[in-house]
């Protein structure tokens, strides 16, 4: 055994399986989500030229070709190939490095990076894998270096809260339904981050988190 949980064999195989089918369609309904990526690279606040950058779940490298262009030197890691064909034609002129990996496997050193950010993806995950994954990113970002987390939140306001969480809940996975009840600046409070600063998303929808890794 390869000590993988069911519920994380059963993610992997559920989401493999959406995205490989969506791949090719994935970024058509994000043309008007740019300045959305371009709000989260803003609250990274600045980055340092050769910044090594590590974009978790890069899926086809929007993220990662924005911090790339402010000045990082960005590493995207996803775990479907044909999320990652779809970001290689985007990116190659670019200079992204683009890697197969297991967010919850993380295949770098201690430390390695500066800014470590995953962007509207842990509500894909059971609560075990995105617990894994954060404390991955936090394993691989320097002591003092930035992590920041941008996904959906439970917006304020009954009524809006039952029809924003009710409309996307059509489209999004299972885990979406847990997921919304949590808190992302606990999830990263837990794994050793100090949170520093939050930017709603999406009319309140959606929050980006910034911390620091404690040394």
């Amino acid at each position: 055994m390869d000590g993988t949980t069911e519920s994380e064999r059963e993610y992997r195989a559920l989401i493999k399986g959406m995205f490989r089918a969506l791949a090719p369609f994935y970024d058509a309904p994000l043309v008007f989500t740019g300045g959305m990526r371009r709000a989260v690279a803003d609250l990274a606040g600045p980055i340092e030229p050769g910044l090594p950058v590590l974009d978790v779940a890069t899926g086809t490298g929007r993220q990662a070709l924005e911090l790339q262009r402010r000045g990082g030197r960005v590493t995207g890691v996803d775990f479907t190939p044909e999320m990652l064909a779809v970001a290689r034609r985007k990116v190659a002129r670019e200079g992204v490095a683009l890697q197969l990996a297991d967010a919850t496997r993380l295949p770098f050193g201690d430390g390695v990076f500066g800014l470590a950010t995953v962007n509207f993806a842990l509500h894909e995950m059971p609560p075990d894998v995105r617990e894994r994954v954060v404390r991955e990113m936090v394993r691989v970002t320097r002591p003092g270096g930035r992590l920041l987390v941008s996904d959906y939140q439970a917006p304020p306001g009954r009524a809006r809260r039952a029809l924003l969480t009710g409309a996307i809940r059509i489209y999004e996975s299972k885990y979406y339904r847990v997921f919304i009840g949590e808190d992302l600046a606990e999830t990263l409070e837990r794994a050793g981050v100090r949170v520093e600063e939050r930017r709603p998303l999406l009319f309140g929808a959606a929050v980006a988190v910034r911390g620091v890794k404690r040394g």
